[in-house]
């Protein structure tokens, strides 16, 4: 549990409405196994790393870690002794709050979001984490804010460096939409993402 904990950059507390921080569902990523789900949080906390030392305007701003330190860690409520006081455990990572995803936009508040300004972002968002030598692999609607001011591309919990063999169960994605519905992906959609 402690490794790389300790190159991650800490966030300040106290935390503002502002903030999002993601934690690990265990639940939703249960049939994944435990390893799988315990990677992605420390996987997405590298990218929120770089993303740290050097954003874009088109991937969601990272702030930095939460970091849990010593003998206790609060699970569901209730603080668990672990034992050693040296142990530091990853709890959370903290990103700015952003209002809607692009499924929200267009399902839920019934709007229709400029699809080319959305493109142009998501590609400007998806060259630059290649350079950076990533690759997103979980695209879909819930992971693209749409925003006044832009469009961010977030959640790379199922990013892996270029070149990295992967589980490809891990990024396949079923349930990008409904059937039917106003925000379905089309195939000339998807070839572009």
């Amino acid at each position: 549990m402690n490794e790389g904990n300790d190159n991650l950059t800490r966030m300040a507390r106290p935390i503002t409405s502002d903030v999002f921080v993601k934690r690990t569902d265990l639940l939703r990523y249960a049939s994944w196994g435990v390893k799988e789900s315990r990677e992605l949080l420390p996987r997405e906390a590298r990218v929120g790393e770089l993303l740290l030392e050097s954003p874009h305007p088109n991937l969601v701003r990272y702030y930095r870690a939460l970091i849990q330190t010593g003998g206790e860690l609060g699970l569901y409520g209730k603080m668990v002794k672990l034992g050693d006081e040296k142990l530091t455990f990853l709890t959370g990572l903290c990103f700015k709050r952003y209002e809607a995803s692009l499924y929200d936009a267009i399902e839920v508040r019934g709007e229709k979001p400029d699809g080319a300004r959305t493109l142009e972002a998501l590609q400007a968002g998806m060259e630059y984490l290649h350079r950076l030598g990533i690759v997103h692999c979980d695209i879909h609607l819930f992971d693209i804010f749409v925003e006044k001011d832009g469009n961010y591309l977030k959640n790379f919990d199922i990013s892996f460096p270029t070149g990295q063999r992967m589980d490809a169960q891990k990024s396949a994605r079923r349930d990008w939409c409904r059937s039917g519905s106003r925000s379905a992906l089309t195939p000339g959609t998807v070839g572009i993402l």
